[in-house]
């Protein structure tokens, strides 16, 4: 009796790419180099959040509430 649990199939890879298949050799125009350009500058995905949002006043002093009721549950020491 074998202590191991039983092992899936192996997975089939894909084929591999091929670079030079993928990769356009000729140079680009300067249309294509502007509409990448204009692409990549003022194009915007408006379902992204922000990086980072404060917390508001409310979430700030709801944050601080344990903090300050603990606190006054330590030992004059501290």
């Amino acid at each position: 009796m074998s202590t191991f649990p039983p092992q899936a199939a192996p997975v089939r890879r894909p084929e591999l790419v091929q670079p030079h298949t993928t990769v356009s050799l000729t140079p680009a125009t300067p249309e294509h180099l502007a509409r990448v350009h204009e692409l990549l500058a003022y194009d915007t995905n408006f379902n992204e959040r922000q990086a980072y949002t404060p917390p508001t006043y409310q979430e700030a002093t709801l944050s601080a509430l344990p903090t300050l009721s603990a606190l006054s549950r330590l030992p004059a020491a501290f």
